[in-house]
């Protein structure tokens, strides 16, 4: 009998899901196939189809109950019968007795329900009380995940290291075989054995610092930390000389996550990677303190170590919170700090928290001792695009000069060209031929070509930047760097220009609205080179009116340089959105100062027009104006090797 026959006979096993439902994760296949098995043991199947029930499912392992979680949401909202409009609920009850709490109310509130518990739950009898079945599921075997290795990646290794494999937490097993070979996956299962077996944490296993690219200042303080760590475990450094915690701050995928997998590997020490969200979805206050104060217990256990805390942002700021939810963010916050005070108690755990907003972090969580080093992994410049697509590229289009596609992913994070080169190899594999360049292009972000009006007001914006720029730089204390121009854009963006901070300059009144003017000169030359300006100044994050408005506010609301001393919020806080959107005075008193900073603009732009337009004249000829280090009376940098992107 063929494969495809013995898939459609109803004498099929029944606790192997069928091949039309195919999926290519490993951990959906087992816990479907145990819960599968486990329902129709029970006589529980009817669920499946739609009808009532409640059933109380006890994992072997506590660490997989969000995937059978999971697992019962996919499986039951799928149902092919939805004429009985049933309302389904899953719990994941071994979070704490808060969650249980609810589960046992629950369970006879609503038709449908699923309650993932612990064996050890306090709860357990009232919850076996009230539900139809106990689902019992056992540790998944060597039987179970072969065939799910066998479809999901079509083959699987010998019986020994299957065995070796079904030892480990389903959530383990599934993330060692994820995007790895069968091969890599079992050697990535076997550390993972070893590691659990000797209660450590393992060494990354991926790129070291030297693999990746455009980390910046992150990249030379995680060398340093290798030395360090190197002769500390020699006995030849103390560990009070050591850097023992930093915050790594930047954009949505810019690699934080991938710099502390890369820290540890450089440093050849074993990495706990956790997430603050993470602990505190453990249900209530109690149970994210005791997540914590697990974390930091384990890494001591493995120490020397790194310590990954995600998000940690989520902690809060105790001077923030409104008075609701103060008094859990004060004692959260305290105990982060427990954890994180003295030297002797963590010796040995290098602490890596990660943010996108680093200005909503409670400020005693970065005093010396603690997090107390900052390090800013920002969006990748061209030269790094370009060592990130061959980094990932690997020995594909090895000839292939990469410097085209790594100007069209301007503005793009490392995870965004990591994507496009997966959709890459995806585009050549699903057509069984090698990789083209074709293929890399088609998967970049999609250019068109600015029509000339479009391109002309893209080199007038940029160049008003450049000449008011050089005009305020004096008072302003940011200096026009680099300007480009592009003919053919991805998202419509046709052009930007660089400024870079002057180290030390003043930061008076006079400097803000300066440097507010300069962030409105684009549209001030627009609207006096051609009479009308577009939508290029705002519409997005980062936008020209988007930094021109934080500027205004951060008079206003931080600094006590606008109409009052009173300090509101941080200058980059997001509550200044709501405070624009609630206080209508603050809201005239900024659209004056930018309304005024747009005409001081227009001013200048009026009394050097001709250097507006030769500056417009040479981005539409050769794509770029660079300041010459050399000569910065110059102004831009007219030298032939700039060429014109379009």
């Amino acid at each position: 009998m063929t494969d495809n026959a013995r898939s459609n006979s109803p004498s099929r096993r029944p606790d192997i899901p069928n091949r039309r439902t195919r999926t290519t994760d490993l951990s959906s296949f087992i816990t479907r196939a145990l819960m599968l098995r486990a329902l129709r043991s029970a006589g529980m199947q009817h669920m499946l189809f739609g009808a009532p029930g409640a059933v109380m499912v006890i994992p072997s392992s506590d660490e997989d109950a969000e995937e059978f979680a999971k697992c019962a949401r996919r499986m039951l909202r799928g149902s092919p019968d939805q004429s009985l409009d049933l309302k389904l609920q899953v719990y994941n009850a071994t979070g704490g007795t808060s969650m249980e709490r609810a589960a046992v109310e629950g369970i006879t509130a609503y038709p449908q329900v699923v309650v993932v518990a612990r064996k050890a739950s306090m709860s357990l009898r009232a919850l076996a009380a009230g539900a139809d079945a106990t689902l019992w599921l056992p540790s998944p075997d060597a039987d179970l995940v072969g065939t799910a290795l066998r479809m999901v990646r079509s083959r699987s290794p010998g019986r020994l290291d299957l065995e070796m494999v079904a030892t480990l937490p389903i959530t383990l097993m599934a993330s060692s075989f994820r995007g790895r070979s069968v091969e890599q996956g079992v050697a990535r299962a076997r550390r993972l054995s070893a590691a659990r077996a000797q209660g450590r944490a393992p060494v990354g296993d991926g790129p070291s610092l030297d693999d990746l690219h455009g980390l910046g200042d992150a990249a030379a303080w995680g060398r340093a930390l290798a030395a360090d760590l190197a002769e500390y475990r020699a006995g030849r450094l103390p560990w009070t000389y050591v850097d023992r915690g930093v915050l790594v701050a930047g954009p949505t995928g810019t690699g934080k996550t991938t710099f502390a997998r890369a820290l540890a590997k450089s440093c050849g020490v074993p990495i706990h990677v956790h997430s603050i969200a993470r602990w505190q979805s453990a249900g209530h206050l109690g149970d994210m303190l005791r997540a914590m104060r697990k974390a930091f217990e384990e890494a001591r256990s493995s120490a020397p170590c790194i310590l990954f805390l995600d998000e940690i942002d989520s902690v809060g700021n105790r001077d923030e919170r409104s008075d609701q939810n103060r008094n859990y963010t004060r004692q959260v916050v305290n105990g982060l700090l427990e954890c994180l005070d003295g030297a002797e108690e963590r010796e040995g755990v290098v602490v890596v928290g990660a943010t996108n907003l680093p200005h909503v972090i409670d400020p005693a969580v970065l005093r010396p001792g603690r997090l107390d080093r900052r390090i800013d992994i920002p969006l990748p410049d061209e030269r790094a695009r370009q060592g990130i697509l061959r980094h990932h590229l690997r020995n594909d289009l090895a000839a292939t000069d990469l410097a085209p596609f790594a100007e069209r992913l301007e503005g793009r994070s490392g995870a965004d060209i990591e994507r496009a080169v997966r959709d890459t190899r995806r585009r050549a594999r699903s057509e069984r031929r090698a990789m083209a360049e074709a293929d890399l292009a088609a998967s970049l972000p999609p250019v068109e070509r600015l029509s000339d009006a479009a391109f002309r007001r893209a080199c007038v914006h940029e160049a008003g930047h450049w000449i008011v720029g050089h005009a305020l730089e004096p008072e302003s204390g940011i200096a026009p760097a680099l300007a480009r121009v592009a003919r053919h854009v991805a998202e419509g963006r046709g052009g930007f220009t660089n400024f870079d901070r002057i180290p030390g300059a003043d930061r008076t009144r006079a400097s803000h609205l300066a440097e507010i003017a300069v962030c409105l000169a684009g549209a001030a030359a627009e609207l006096e080179v051609l009479g009308d300006r577009g939508n290029g100044a705002g519409g997005r994050e980062g936008s020209d009116l988007q930094m021109a408005t934080a500027i205004a506010v951060g008079l206003e609301c931080s600094h006590g340089l606008g109409s009052s001393l009173l300090y509101r919020a941080p200058a980059d806080d997001r509550a200044v959105r709501a405070l624009l959107l609630r206080d209508p005075a603050l809201a005239g008193a900024v659209q004056e100062t930018l309304a005024s900073c747009l005409e001081r603009a227009r001013t200048i732009v009026r009394e050097r027009r001709t250097e507006v337009v030769e500056a417009a004249r040479i981005l539409g000829l050769r794509g770029r104006l660079q300041r010459k280090a050399e000569d910065s009376n110059q102004g831009y940098d007219q030298s032939p090797k700039s060429e014109a992107s379009g």
